[in-house]
């Protein structure tokens, strides 16, 4: 492995941490000049590398000044030690990435164009092409597509000249970024998976999770869920392992979106909280911007406006002239939107203006005709240099055997028929065997693709037996719940009269409905067979609020644990809690403008307790006494039964249910 090689396989190697990558890079560009001067030389690499890691501490610490200083530091030595301009181009590199890093990305090409001109005077072409490569990821941040996709171009140029696989790869995803941007799946999948196969030959698992994170992002998009979740937990299981935080925030991010798409509110608020503790650590305004916003979305998505307006303002601090016109454009939408809902129609007026200039500008940007035509011209430019490639190495290989036809015929002239007869089968031969090569990589290729698909179709099919026994199960539950609803139906039918039918009915359906609420989440559910307790119950709260036409401004909290409740401890547990909280809501808050209902369920060694509470006016009456002429508090005893269970209450404050479980499952 030459010096270039052996420099880029460490800046993209995930084993080394930062500085150490630096520091072997140092030595490996030191090497080829070691001599008597070895002692110095080494002394100025450590120095040197002392400099960087300071530079690079405060860069991560959002310190721009003192970061600044140290690469200038930085670079006085290289010129007073008067090291090897390489080292200057790392220097200005390291500075681009640093300004990147604060999203100042117009200084960070300046830089990097800087360090394309050094790279080029030196003929480093590994890093002359790892730099026109970072140049085009910032303009794709930038929404600059046309002039992204020129820098790959170039880049791709550089990584064919110096068959760099793993370049190619990071070529090819970046250009399936920019499909799928412009809403070009089918091409952006193709893309990905020839990047995944190129990261898995090369063993590089960090470029396999970017490629079916995107993958995963790319069937978001097409509403492909079943697919879109496979590839992101294979993503983030690689993540883990590689314990990577920026690609853990990533992932994340793009976990909480897909959940909140398939319509799983609370896993995507579970995900966006991870992610965002990730990202405020890593300090990426653009990112910031982006997170605070989307978990400001889904604030409102369960009409928390005032959180939603708290994160609005946070994305809107970490806004800034760089800041891409797709988020800032969603982000000024949703603050004209907030203050609409508070009133402030002046301020709403003002965003809603901001965000129609920011669909104009984006609009004169995204010219996708264009794009089209670049990204056609990178296939072309690939597929020229690749048979540029083949047609030199023939040539050379003929010019050898030409040599040797001279050579031979110097010594004995009888041999000159019968070696061109041997240069044209060794000819043929060259050409044979490089047509079989790229028919065998295609062929594999081919192979990796369809192996993807198969997996893909696997997961999906269900056997017949399994139907049968899915089909079963089905008309089983559905058996089971008519007889409860038929034994309801015929129990409260004992307890309606001319004045209260209205009033009864509405309980009946309440009851009926806290059923068709479990069906209805394991229809939606991966798992058909368990549903989890906490997301249940809190839409149940919310579906009986809304059935009771009521003035009082109830405040729900909820102390769930997360865990999965099968049909059969469901039902019942439902059904209490819809007697409970319809009381609660009809009878607890008379007279009062507010009022909290608390419902807590935790799960010790042996029990599952459940606790719900109300701080209304309470009421100085037994169980005995409140259960008289109620069939829902009959009910709620019988169900505490069928559920092996104890329940203690205490109504001198509110009503205070607490009842203790064996362990639900």
């Amino acid at each position: 492995m030459d010096l270039n090689s052996s420099l880029i396989s460490i800046f993209e190697s995930k084993h080394y941490s930062s500085p150490m990558k630096k520091l072997l890079c140092f030595i490996f560009i030191y090497l080829p000049f070691i001599g008597l001067s070895q002692t110095d030389e080494q002394t100025d690499s450590l120095e040197l590398e002392a400099i960087f890691s300071e530079a690079n501490l405060r860069s991560s610490s959002g310190q721009k000044d003192s970061a600044d200083y140290f690469f200038d530091k930085a670079e006085d030595f290289i010129n007073e030690k008067s090291l090897n301009d390489d080292y200057l181009g790392l220097v200005i590199y390291e500075r681009a990435k640093h300004l990147e890093r604060l999203s100042l990305y117009e200084e960070a090409i300046s830089e990097l164009e800087s360090s394309i001109i050094v790279f080029e005077s030196t003929q480093n072409l590994v890093l002359l092409a790892k730099s026109v490569k970072r140049k085009g990821s910032i303009l794709k941040k930038q929404s600059k597509y046309r002039e992204a996709i020129s820098a790959y171009n170039e880049a791709a140029v550089l990584y064919l000249k110096e068959n760099d696989s793993l370049g190619i790869a990071g070529i090819e995803l970046n250009i399936g970024n920019v499909l799928k941007n412009i809403g070009q799946s089918e091409l952006a999948k193709k893309k990905y998976f020839s990047a995944a196969g190129i990261y898995r030959k090369m063993n590089f698992n960090a470029g396999v999770a970017s490629c079916y994170n995107n993958l995963g992002n790319v069937h978001k998009n097409d509403e492909n869920y079943d697919s879109a979740f496979y590839y992101m937990y294979r993503t983030l299981s690689i993540r883990l392992e590689l314990s990577q935080k920026k690609g853990l925030a990533f992932i994340y991010n793009n976990l909480s979106n897909l959940h909140k798409a398939s319509g799983g509110i609370d896993s995507a608020i579970y995900y966006m909280d991870k992610s965002l503790e990730l990202k405020e650590e890593l300090g990426d305004n653009t990112e910031l911007c982006n997170a605070y916003w989307t978990m400001a979305e889904l604030q409102k998505t369960i009409k928390n406006y005032a959180k939603e307006f708290d994160y609005l303002k946070k994305a809107e601090e970490r806004m800034f002239e760089q800041t891409p016109l797709e988020i800032t454009s969603l982000i000024n939408k949703s603050l004209g939107e907030s203050y609409m809902r508070k009133g402030n129609y002046e301020l709403s007026t003002l965003y809603f203006t901001k965000h129609i200039e920011n669909l104009d500008s984006l609009s004169a940007i995204k010219n996708e005709a264009g794009l089209m035509l670049d990204i056609l011209a990178y296939e072309s430019l690939s597929d020229s240099l690749g048979k540029e490639q083949i047609r030199m190495a023939t040539e050379l290989e003929e010019l050898n055997l030409q040599n040797k036809k001279l050579q031979v015929d110097s010594e004995k002239r009888k041999f000159t028929f019968l070696l061109a007869i041997l240069g044209v089968i060794l000819l043929m031969s060259t050409l044979l065997f490089i047509s079989f090569r790229k028919r065998l990589k295609a062929s594999r290729d081919h192979q990796i693709v369809l192996a993807e698909q198969n997996e893909e179709l696997k997961r999906t099919l269900i056997s017949k037996e399994e139907k049968e026994v899915l089909l079963k199960e089905v008309h089983h539950r559905v058996k089971n719940n008519l007889q409860i609803i038929n034994s309801l139906i015929r129990l409260q039918s004992t307890f309606i009269n001319q004045s209260n039918y209205e009033e009864k009915l509405k309980d009946t359906e309440n009851r009926i409905r806290s059923m068709a609420l479990i069906h209805e989440k394991l229809y939606r559910s991966s798992n058909l067979a368990k549903l989890k307790i906490k997301n249940y119950i809190q839409d149940l709260c919310f579906t009986i609020l809304e059935t009771y036409d009521n003035d009082v401004k109830i405040d729900f909290k909820f102390e769930i644990d997360e865990e999965e409740f099968g049909i059969d401890s469901l039902i019942p547990l439902g059904l209490i809690i819809n007697e409970l909280l319809s009381n609660s809501i009809k009878y607890a808050f008379e007279g009062k403008d507010e009022g909290k209902i608390e419902i807590k369920i935790k799960f010790t060694n042996s029990n599952t307790i459940f606790t719900l509470f109300d701080n209304g006016m309470g009421a100085d009456l037994t169980w005995d006494e409140l259960k008289e002429d109620s069939l829902g508090l009959e009910l709620v005893e019988s169900l505490t039964d069928q559920l092996d269970g104890k329940m203690d209450l205490k109504t001198n404050e509110g009503f205070h249910y607490t009842f203790t479980f064996p362990l639900l499952s």
